[in-house]
């Protein structure tokens, strides 16, 4: 059975839009209730009653405002295009390959340098005895700005790779190799490669497609494929922390996973608002939220608090309207190869309910490949075919 989807993808490809859907999750995740078997990532909960939960709401009140209205005036500024559909449109292969070769170079930066930390037996151990997140640690010690964050590009070109598969424009070995690299960066990395490659794949193909139907069989085969992929990653990264507290079975470790990541934050914002002079004062959140210490991006409202107090509430409002304007200008050239930078800045909403990630080096990496890339190939001189009558 197929159902036409268009009008509601096309809602939630809004900046606005994702971070209402976002936060909702996390709020859904945040009341579910554990069963005594499930990991929620809190001892208890915040009252949602309260005055901290009004100041919440103010907060993303704010923010999906200022996304509304920003985003609305982006789309009043009309930029030419179609000489760009034309030379870097998502059907070429020229920013593509670019892209290819940046993110394999990227990847083989990675594997040097673990290979020559702790050699391959060492990233086979930690990965077989489900601590792959000693490989992240490994990679952050004494981390630095150079050839290591290339391997973000792996994000971008496995994102396109995941679409020109999706639409059928070719199904080729750089697809396939584009797709391996993803995944293996995400395995040695972090998760979120593979979330962010999956969100920018989902979303060309999205904007590719005039009409958008779905098969809801299929659709449940993928998300159940992506939830099984996810729950060995999960594995191989900590289910020795399930292990040590009784659960050993990696589907549930997996659920939990996910349950804790996304209803913790909800929690931690909550937290931030009941307790927000204190938290402006320099008092961490986790002093009054009751989040598990293993859990580390509990709310942008909470890590924005810490870090420069009641600007918290400007400075996020401020950042939204001019990500959401870069957006609304960017929806002229959704069928080009600069609507990955509209992709990697529509993550960024939807990132809101757990961390502010604008600012984040993998954030810069992309937007500079997603921006610099398309516009240097689009500068190329090209001689215009001529015809004689």
């Amino acid at each position: 059975m197929k159902i036409e989807v268009t009008r509601i993808v096309n809602w939630c490809m809004k900046p606005q839009s994702m971070v209402i859907l976002t936060v909702v999750m996390s709020f859904v995740a945040w009341v579910f209730p554990g069963f005594q078997i499930f990991r929620k990532g809190f001892e208890f909960r915040e009252n949602m009653f309260s005055t901290g939960a009004i100041l919440v709401l103010l907060w993303y009140a704010g923010i999906i405002g200022a996304a509304m209205i920003g985003f609305r005036l982006g789309k009043s500024v009309r930029t030419p295009h179609a000489n760009l559909d034309r030379v870097i449109g998502l059907e070429s292969s020229s920013a593509y390959l670019v892209l290819t070769m940046v993110g394999a170079l990227g990847f083989a930066a990675l594997m040097l340098f673990l290979l020559s930390q702790v050699g391959f037996s060492g990233v086979k151990g930690f990965l077989m005895e489900g601590q792959g997140n000693q490989l992240k640690d490994v990679l952050y010690e004494d981390y630095s700005i150079g050839p290591l964050s290339l391997r973000y590009v792996v994000i971008l070109s496995g994102g396109v790779a995941i679409f020109r598969m999706l639409s059928g424009i070719s199904r080729s070995w750089m697809d396939v190799f584009n797709v391996m690299l993803l995944l293996l960066t995400a395995l040695v990395s972090s998760r979120l490669s593979l979330i962010l490659g999956l969100f920018v794949g989902f979303g060309l193909y999205a904007v590719y497609h005039e009409t958008i139907q779905v098969n809801v069989v299929k659709i449940g085969v993928l998300f159940g494929a992506i939830f099984l992929l996810l729950a060995v990653y999960n594995a191989a990264r900590n289910i020795n922390y399930y292990q040590a507290r009784g659960n050993d079975n990696f589907l549930v470790a997996g659920f939990s996973e996910i349950l804790a990541y996304t209803g913790a934050p909800f929690q931690g914002a909550l937290a931030t608002g009941d307790y927000f002079n204190e938290v402006c004062n320099g008092r961490e959140v986790s002093m009054y939220s009751g989040i598990e210490i293993e859990l580390t991006t509990n709310s942008a409202f909470a890590e924005l608090t810490e870090d420069i107090g009641g600007w918290s509430f400007p400075v996020a409002i401020v950042t939204s309207f001019l990500a959401a304007w870069f957006m609304g200008v960017l929806t002229s050239h959704l069928h080009n190869y600069f609507a990955l930078a509209y992709f990697i800045l529509l993550y960024c909403f939807s990132e809101f309910w757990r961390i502010f990630m604008f600012y984040r080096g993998i954030v810069i990496t992309l937007m500079v490949f997603a921006i610099c890339v398309p516009y240097a190939l689009a500068m190329i001189p090209r001689k215009e075919s001529t015809r004689w009558a």
